[in-house]
């Protein structure tokens, strides 16, 4: 099987005093970027975020978000299991 992603839309964010260390993704977003995606008869297959000053590890909460994101967007095959994978990137240019 292969999965291509066509394309990615950005989602908005909610405020935060901790921007600079933790970026919470605005719930309310979610919803208007599915039914762009659904009009175009695609699939949501994955989320990003960017750690632009610190190394792309996932924290615990993207590790958290990823299993939530996977349930939420499964899609049942005939085992009842997921049979699409669900991506998660955290991209960035940190070099240290």
């Amino acid at each position: 099987k292969m999965l291509s992603i066509t394309r990615a839309l950005p989602a908005k964010r909610l405020f935060s005093n901790d921007a600079n260390v933790e970026v919470e993704l605005d719930p309310a977003s979610v919803p208007e970027i599915c039914e762009k995606i659904e009009l175009e008869n695609e699939k949501v297959v994955g989320w990003y975020h960017s750690h632009p000053l610190f190394p792309t590890n996932p924290s615990l909460r993207d590790c958290e978000n990823q299993a939530n994101y996977q349930n939420l967007f499964k899609d049942q095959g005939e085992t009842g299991e997921s049979n699409i994978p669900f991506v998660g990137a955290i991209v960035g240019p940190y070099f240290g």
